[in-house]
């Protein structure tokens, strides 16, 4: 879907910089680098930029549990693992995606509402935090 709004410098920069992570930056990490090549652009641009991608389905928003808002700019389904040694969030790409999708869809419960979405992030160890682990023990 291609944002149809006026055109904008920063903004492209914005979606361009997230577009290019795979490490579904903050948007902290993103104003660091931006700013390299717009010093005068301010955190809350990048904010309320990042905001705007995500409300016209240009991002998506990921929540997760260390307290800082991540975002990816790959808007295709699919899911995500969050290591809970260092915190490293990656894509998850699953055999059967399309199996678990459809049981988070149609959850089977007496559940009579209506799903528009979900948010999930697996968590565990990575593999490098998981051959520390077994290194040290």
């Amino acid at each position: 879907m291609e944002v149809q709004t006026r055109h904008s410098t920063r903004r492209d920069a914005v979606l361009e910089c997230l577009r290019k992570h795979h490490d579904h930056p903050t948007a902290d990490m993103l104003y660091n680098e931006i700013r390299r090549d717009y010093p005068n652009i301010s955190l809350g641009t990048v904010y309320r930029n990042l905001n705007f991608f995500v409300e016209h389905g240009e991002a998506v928003r990921i929540p997760v549990t260390d307290g800082q808002t991540r975002f990816d700019g790959n808007v295709k389904p699919h899911f995500h693992f969050r290591c809970s040694s260092c915190g490293a969030l990656l894509d998850l790409n699953l055999e059967d995606e399309r199996q678990l999708e459809e049981s988070l869809d149609h959850p089977k419960t007496d559940f009579k509402g209506s799903i528009t979405g979900y948010d999930l992030v697996f968590t565990g160890l990575c593999k490098d935090c998981l051959k520390k682990k077994k290194e040290t023990a």
